[in-house]
């Protein structure tokens, strides 16, 4: 599924960071410009880019010859080069850095095969308990910050990455080890322990860091492309799970359309019990509430999380009563949302009415 919207994305900034090529190839193409983009954080498309550093480089390559700058800095003073180099992708980093670069960084010892066994541990303690100690021998090795669920969450994600490398069973010290050398650039701890046994070898760690926070507001995992199943059995890429989302809270009814004519089961996604609906009613977007119940997506068992009210509750609840009264559903059939007339907003006893723009 993932593949196949890849085909009609024009996202330069998830194509990049899902490692569409080809896509992007033509997208950049058509649109150079789409390259220079800047986000409200001053990053650009090279700060978004798949973990295969193989691909990453292709994509590098791509945005550079569509005229991608690598000299930009990020609101917050750092370059792209720098934010590969943390990631551990050397190579890109090599290639993105340009004269000026302050984010070159300092050599340092590499560890040695106890000190990564060390590291495999604390990991293991850190993922079970979010022992303080150990969290912070991490950070301290791999750079960055993390809070106890969000390790816990990138653990999984790259858990989920192994494939059929992921050792057997709940996790444990195998599972640690396993997810340690991959972040120190290694195939897997065997290969780990092959190079360390020997001459000293460069050892580049990935850095336990975050997608690039853009916006704020977005929850870490859905700030990356990993796929997600909806109740229906669809995959869909969580970033654009919550573009559907945002753009229902924010009554950007183009957007809405134009992602549920990509894919027509957006209409079911949801994120924390929350599906696109809900933001609809709750912010009062009564062409979007239409929208997504003329496309089945009302459910009319569905209560909030975790405050337990019906969508009529919340929309009572605010003054917006044009989106108050649901009908009845019939198997197959969408459930139209309709509006109350002005005589039932005139006898509903202690409801605002609203205004007259709700009830069109």
């Amino acid at each position: 599924m993932m593949d196949s919207l890849s085909r009609y994305s024009r996202d330069v900034w998830n194509l990049s960071l899902a490692g569409y090529v080809d896509r992007l190839r033509e997208v950049l193409r058509a649109e150079p410009a789409l390259a220079t983009g800047v986000k409200r954080d001053g990053t650009t498309p090279l700060w978004w880019l798949p973990d295969d550093e193989a691909k990453a480089m292709e994509i590098v390559e791509l945005l550079l010859a569509a005229g991608a700058d690598p000299a930009v800095r990020s609101r917050d003073g750092g370059t792209a080069a720098g934010w590969a180099r943390k990631r551990g992708m050397t190579e890109v980093a090599r290639r993105l850095t340009v004269d000026g670069d302050t984010d070159a960084p300092a050599p340092r010892t590499v560890p040695d095969l106890p000190k990564y066994e060390s590291l495999a541990q604390d990991l293991l303690f850190a993922f079970e308990t979010g022992r303080p100690d150990s969290m912070a021998r991490l950070m301290d090795q791999f750079g960055g910050q993390v809070t106890w669920e969000e390790l816990r969450k990138i653990v999984r994600q790259r858990l989920d990455n192994l494939g059929e490398k992921r050792p057997e069973g709940y996790f444990a010290l195998p599972h640690a080890r396993q997810l340690i050398a991959q972040q120190a650039g290694f195939a897997d701890w065997a290969a780990l322990e092959a190079a360390l046994s020997g001459a000293p070898v460069e050892s580049p760690a990935r850095s336990i860091v975050l997608p690039p926070a853009e916006p704020a507001d977005v929850p870490v995992e859905m700030r990356t492309a990993f796929p997600m199943r909806l109740h229906d059995g669809t995959v869909v890429p969580t970033t654009t799970v919550w573009q559907m989302l945002a753009a229902a809270r924010d009554g950007d009814l183009a957007s809405v359309t134009a992602l549920v004519d990509e894919c027509p089961s957006l209409v079911l996604c949801d994120y924390n019990y929350m599906p696109p609906l809900h933001l609809a009613v709750r912010e009062g977007h009564l062409a979007i509430v239409r929208f997504l119940a003329e496309r089945g997506a009302v459910n009319p068992n569905h209560r909030t999380y975790p405050y337990d009210e019906s969508l009529v509750m919340v929309a009572e609840d605010r003054g917006f009563t044009a989106l108050r009264r649901f009908s009845k559903s019939t198997a197959g059939t969408p459930i139209p949302i309709v509006p109350l007339t002005k005589s039932e907003r005139s006898t509903t006893a202690g409801i605002p009415s609203g205004s007259d723009s709700n009830s069109s």
